[in-house]
């Protein structure tokens, strides 16, 4: 595969990363609203206020962690666009392994956020009556 076929490849990448991080956005958003509201049930238990705290500072932090992603991967974009057929391969490798890191986050971030994700649903389940 040429250096043009990886580059386009690594746009589509790209467009693929931004419309998942609007779709986790969302997410937060969904879950930051309805966590809202079972904060607004009389529910006097400790446990209940202590859990719930503790899962909207997360997505407070996952929030953030998609800003800084998005910024990641706009960054990376606007790097790829100086990356011809013509240019050093010192260029081309840096690109293609800084590309990689970004890859990394990307994925830590899936994991991490399936893991949130859990922790939120069996709270839902315990204290949604």
């Amino acid at each position: 595969m040429d250096i043009l076929s990886n580059i386009e490849a690594l746009h589509l990448e790209h467009k693929k990363w931004l419309e998942n991080v609007k779709f986790y956005r969302d997410l937060v958003e969904l879950y930051s609203a309805h966590l809202m509201r079972l904060s607004g049930l009389n529910i006097e238990d400790k446990e209940f206020k202590k859990q719930l705290e503790v899962l909207q500072n997360e997505l407070i932090i996952e929030e953030s962690q998609l800003s800084d992603l998005h910024h990641f991967i706009d960054r990376d974009e606007k790097s790829l666009k100086y990356i011809s057929p013509d240019a050093a391969m010192k260029d081309k490798i840096r690109y293609f392994n800084n590309h990689l890191d970004l890859n990394d986050k990307m994925e830590r971030f899936y994991c991490l956020f399936n893991e949130l994700k859990k922790k939120y649903l069996r709270f839902c389940i315990k204290w949604q009556k």
